[in-house]
C-alpha cells in the first residue's frame, strides 16, 4: 500500500493564505517543525472542546495537523483531523490494528526494553545525590489542571525540582507529547524525553530536537556505560551546535556526556536542556559581527597605513626632486647658463607637476623669469651658499647682495629687496663691519618708506611658494603680511 498525499491545498486560517501541500517540502526544518507543532497543539486544544485550527481542508474545510513520513514512496504532510467522508482528499483509515499496534508499541520485544530502560533510570536515580525521592508509573494528579492525570514512566525530586522521565520508544503522537509537556508545565514539574537511540530522521527524535533548544536525550549502550563507570546516571546528549563556516553560520550535530548536574532547568518551559542552542547562535552572530567590524578596522587600518606610506613615498620622491632641482640649478647658473643645462632643470620641473605635492604657485620653477640670469633664484642660491651663483666669479656673495637690492621691476618698484635681506639675515652672509652697517640701514630705511606708505619696496609675492618651497627656511617670513598689499600701513598710506 502506497502512502500519498492525498490533502493537496490546506488553508491558514490566520492568513487565509492558501498552501499547497508540495510547498511544505521546500521549507527549512526549523519552520515546518514550528508549524507543524502549532498545529498539534491546536488538535489538543479541540480535544479540550476548543475551537481552533490553525489548517482547514480547502474543500471540505475541515481541521488539519500536519504528518511526516519516512517512506520511499513519498511524504504526507497533511492529514484530516476526523472522518470527513466526503471530501475526495479523506484519507480513511489506511492503519491495519497489527500496523497500529506496532506504532504504539513496536511489538512485544520493545515493551521489554522500555522496562528495562524504566528501570535503568530509577535504579541509578535512587543513588542520585540531592534526590530524596523516586517513583516508577505512579499517577500524578493535576494540582492546577483539577480532575486530569498523567502516569510517568519514572519521577523523581532532586534538589527540591520535581522531575519526571518519560521514555520514548515508539511513534508517540506529536499530540500526546504536547498533551504531557502542557500538564507538567502548569503543574510547575520538569519533564526529560529519554530516547533509546538516535534517528534524527524519526519525526519525534527532531520534534523533540527542535522543540527543546536542539537538545535530545538519549539513553543508549554507551550512557549506560558511562552511569556504571562514574556512579551517576548519565545521557548521551544530542545537539546541534552552530558553527561558522566562512561568513555563514551553519548548524552541526554533535554529542557529550551529560548527569543532571549539567542540565539548566528553566522556568516557565520546565524543560531542561544542557546546550543553550539560540545563546550559542546569538554568541556566535555577534562574534561574526565583531569579527566583521575587526576585519573591517583591519582593512581600513591596513588602508591608512598604505596611504601614509604612499604620502611618505611621494613626500620622499618630492623631497629627492627638490634637492636635485636645486643642484641642477647650482649647475645652470654656475655654467653661466649653458644652453645644454637648461632643459634638464625644466625636465625635472615638469617630473614634479606629476606629484601630489605639485600645485600651481610652483609653475614659476619652469620659468626663465625665475631662474635665468641674474634673476630671482641666482640672487638667493648666491647667499644661501655664501658665494657668486650665476654671477662672475669674482665677485663675492656680499656684491650679489648688494645688486640684488637695487633690483627693479615694472614700475621701478624694488620688490625683492626684503626678500634679498631676509635671506641675508637668515643664511648668515660673510659681511665685514661696513657692510654688515650699509645692510642695517638699508633694512631700517626700507621699513620706514614702508611705515611712511611708500610702495617702492612693497614686496613682490608670486614666487613666494616656490621660493619657500626650495629655501624653506624663508617660509615663516613669507607667511607675513609685511611690505606686501595686505600690510595695513600701505593700505592705508595708498587709499
Amino acid at each position: 500500500m502506497h502512502h500519498q498525499q492525498t490533502v493537496e491545498l490546506a488553508i491558514d486560517t490566520a492568513t487565509e493564505v492558501r498552501i499547497a501541500a508540495t510547498e511544505l517540502l521546500k521549507l527549512p526544518e526549523e519552520d515546518f517543525t514550528a508549524l507543524r507543532r502549532t498545529a498539534m497543539a491546536n488538535r489538543v486544544a479541540r480535544q479540550r472542546g476548543e475551537a481552533q485550527s490553525k489548517f482547514i481542508c480547502a474543500i471540505c474545510r475541515k481541521p488539519l495537523y500536519l504528518s511526516r513520513y519516512i517512506r520511499e514512496e513519498g511524504n504526507r504532510w497533511f492529514a484530516h483531523d476526523g472522518a470527513s467522508p466526503d471530501c475526495p482528499w479523506y484519507e480513511g483509515n489506511r492503519l491495519s490494528p497489527d500496523m497500529q499496534r506496532a506504532l504504539i508499541y513496536r511489538g512485544q520485544q520493545e515493551g521489554v526494553q522500555h522496562r528495562k530502560l524504566k528501570e535503568f533510570v530509577a535504579s541509578w536515580l535512587e543513588n542520585e545525590p540531592g534526590v530524596t525521592k523516586v517513583d516508577r508509573e505512579l499517577v500524578t494528579h493535576g494540582q492546577v489542571l483539577k480532575g486530569e492525570w498523567k502516569r510517568p514512566d519514572v519521577q523523581c525530586v532532586k534538589d527540591g525540582k520535581r522531575i519526571v522521565f518519560e521514555i520514548q520508544l515508539s511513534y508517540t503522537f506529536l499530540s500526546d507529547v504536547i498533551k504531557r509537556d502542557d500538564f507538567y508545565r502548569q503543574e510547575r514539574i520538569f519533564i526529560i524525553w529519554l530516547f533509546s537511540f538516535l534517528d534524527l530522521r524519526r519525526s519525534t527524535v527532531r520534534d523533540e530536537a527542535f522543540f527543546n533548544r536542539r537538545n535530545v536525550f538519549v539513553l543508549d549502550q554507551t550512557a549506560m556505560d558511562e552511569s556504571a563507570r562514574n556512579g551517576r546516571l548519565t545521557f548521551n546528549g544530542t545537539f546541534q551546535k552552530p558553527i561558522l563556516v566562512g561568513n555563514s553560520i551553519e548548524d552541526d550535530w554533535q554529542n557529550q556526556l551529560v548527569t543532571l548536574d549539567d542540565m539548566q532547568f528553566p522556568t516557565p518551559s520546565y524543560r531542561p536542556y544542557f546546550f543553550d542552542y539560540d545563546a550559542a547562535r546569538q554568541a556566535l552572530h555577534t562574534k561574526r559581527a565583531e569579527d566583521e567590524r575587526k576585519r573591517l578596522e583591519t582593512e581600513r587600518e591596513a588602508q591608512r597605513q598604505a596611504e601614509i606610506w604612499w604620502r611618505h613615498q611621494r613626500l620622499d620622491e618630492w623631497k629627492g626632486l627638490v634637492k636635485r632641482y636645486l643642484a641642477a640649478a647650482v649647475a645652470y647658473c654656475d655654467s653661466d647658463y649653458a644652453n645644454h643645462l637648461r632643459q634638464p632643470l625644466v625636465d625635472i620641473a615638469e617630473g614634479m607637476c606629476e606629484n601630489d605635492h605639485w600645485h600651481r604657485g610652483f609653475e614659476c620653477l619652469k620659468d626663465e623669469d625665475f631662474f635665468g640670469w641674474h634673476r630671482v633664484l641666482p640672487v638667493l642660491l648666491s647667499i644661501k651658499h655664501n658665494r657668486p651663483v650665476g654671477y662672475h666669479k669674482c665677485y663675492s656673495a656680499y656684491q650679489v647682495l648688494e645688486a640684488g637690492v637695487r633690483q627693479t621691476i615694472r614700475g621701478g618698484n624694488r620688490g625683492f629687496a626684503v626678500l634679498y635681506l631676509w635671506a641675508s639675515y637668515i643664511h648668515k652672509s660673510t659681511l665685514n663691519r661696513k657692510q654688515w652697517q650699509w645692510r642695517d640701514t638699508l633694512a631700517k630705511d626700507i621699513k620706514c618708506s614702508i611705515e611712511a606708505g611708500d610702495t617702492t619696496f612693497r614686496r613682490v609675492t608670486y614666487y613666494d611658494e616656490a621660493i619657500g618651497l626650495l629655501f624653506p627656511q624663508l617660509e615663516e617670513k613669507l607667511c607675513t603680511p609685511f611690505a606686501t598689499k595686505r600690510d595695513n600701513r600701505l593700505a592705508a598710506a595708498t587709499s
